[in-house]
């Protein structure tokens, strides 16, 4: 049985035997997971990432459903700068005194063949920021963009061939 963990590794070019093969002259679906670095640069910590349904397999009791998994997305953040810094943030109407610094991010994404490890395409991302998140986390101290959008868009003519 599989779990969405056993695909880290991936991310690392380490293959997942367990995954169904991919096959890109082969038309359909190609299912999908990502992950993606939400901290800093050189953290190496990866967290799943959201692929939209009917594009990706999702474990289920009883079911090896993540062996079905073809592709492996993984999008670490390899370098930020500083856009601002951001405040003005109020808890039960008073001023927190939390400060929140905006960043601009590059990611650095990579799509890979389960099965195998291999890569299959790569692609650099530059992110910019400009506004200042409108709620923040009660211990938040940093806000980077989100690579969500941006790698699923790099990697659906990948995952739907034909």
């Amino acid at each position: 049985m599989l779990f969405e963990s056993d695909f880290e590794g991936v991310c690392s070019g380490a293959p997942q035997a367990a995954a169904a093969a991919y096959d890109k002259s082969q038309a359909g679906i190609h299912p999908a997971l990502g992950f993606y670095s939400p901290s800093s640069a050189v953290d190496t910590k990866m967290i799943a990432m959201q692929i939209p349904d009917g594009f990706t397999r999702e474990w289920t009791d009883g079911k090896n459903t993540l062996a079905e998994v073809q592709l492996v997305v993984c999008a670490k953040r390899v370098k930020d700068s500083v856009v601002k810094k951001c405040d003005g943030y109020q808890r039960d109407g008073k001023d927190s005194g939390q400060v929140v610094t905006l960043h601009n991010a590059t990611y650095e994404v990579k799509l890979y063949a389960a099965k195998t490890g291999q890569e299959v395409a790569a692609k650099t991302i530059d992110l910019k920021a400009d506004e200042c998140p409108r709620y923040v986390l009660g211990d938040q101290t940093d806000e980077f963009p989100d690579i969500k959008d941006d790698a699923l868009a790099f990697i659906q003519p990948h995952i739907k061939t034909g």
